[in-house]
C-alpha cells in the first residue's frame, strides 16, 4: 500500500479520488496531509473542475487547457462536436479571446456564455 500512496502522491491524484482497497480514513487523512505540503497539488485539479464545469453548465465539454500567466488557452467542443479555441481570464473566467470575431466584444462574455454564442454564430 505505501508503494501504491507514493505513486498516487506523485501523479497529484487527489485525495476524493483515491482508490484503494483496504485504505482506512486514516491513511486518507494522512495522505490528504501529506498532498496539502506539496506546492501546487491540488491546483491543475481545481483548475480544470472549474473551467469542465462552466462549460457544462453552458453546454460545451473542456478537451485540454493550457496555462499562460494570467490566462488559460482552453480547447472545448459545442453539444455538436465542434471545437474552439478561447484564451479565458483566470480569475472570472471573462473571455479574453473568444476564438471568432465578436467586434472587440470577447469580454463581455464568460466561458459558461461563450458556449451559447458559439452555437448561435
Amino acid at each position: 500500500m505505501v508503494e501504491t500512496l507514493q505513486s498516487a502522491i506523485k501523479q497529484l491524484i487527489p485525495t476524493k479520488e483515491l482508490q484503494l482497497k483496504g485504505i482506512t480514513p486514516e491513511i486518507r487523512t494522512v495522505y490528504e496531509l501529506a498532498s496539502q505540503r506539496i506546492e501546487g497539488f491540488a491546483q491543475p485539479q481545481q483548475d480544470e473542475r472549474r473551467l469542465r464545469k462552466a462549460l457544462q453548465m453552458g453546454g460545451g465539454e473542456l478537451r485540454q487547457f493550457h496555462d499562460c500567466g494570467d490566462y488559460w488557452t482552453v480547447d472545448w467542443t459545442t453539444a455538436d462536436g465542434v471545437r474552439h479555441s478561447s484564451a479565458i481570464t483566470k480569475i472570472d473566467l471573462t473571455v479574453v479571446s473568444s476564438g471568432i470575431c465578436l467586434s472587440g466584444g470577447d469580454r463581455d462574455f464568460d466561458l459558461q456564455s461563450l458556449v451559447g454564442v458559439m452555437e448561435q454564430q
